[in-house]
């Protein structure tokens, strides 16, 4: 049995209107993933579970760029980078 979730998206002004789909080739896959990752957390019937893994991968993959974390994540790190990282915090 398959269970078809419908799929919602949010404008600007918080309206439920569909919003228009972008030309081929003007957003990137990255933006396509970022967006249907927000989907999933402002959809009302999706469970927690899909809440909760679409929050971590925005988290992980889409953090802000201004942030005061370094800019590469812990295990993408080498020993000495995170003994700098970890003495920037002592």
């Amino acid at each position: 049995m398959v269970k078809r979730i419908r799929s919602i998206d949010i404008t600007k002004d918080g309206s439920n209107a569909p919003a228009p789909a972008p030309a081929i080739g003007q957003t990137s896959l990255r933006e396509t993933v970022k967006q249907a990752l927000l989907k999933i957390l402002n959809d009302e019937s999706a469970n927690a579970a899909a809440k909760a893994s679409a929050s971590r991968t925005l988290l992980e993959y889409f953090d802000d760029r201004d942030s005061a974390r370094a800019t590469r994540r812990g295990v993408d790190m080498t020993a000495s980078e995170l003994d700098a990282a970890i003495a920037l915090l002592e």
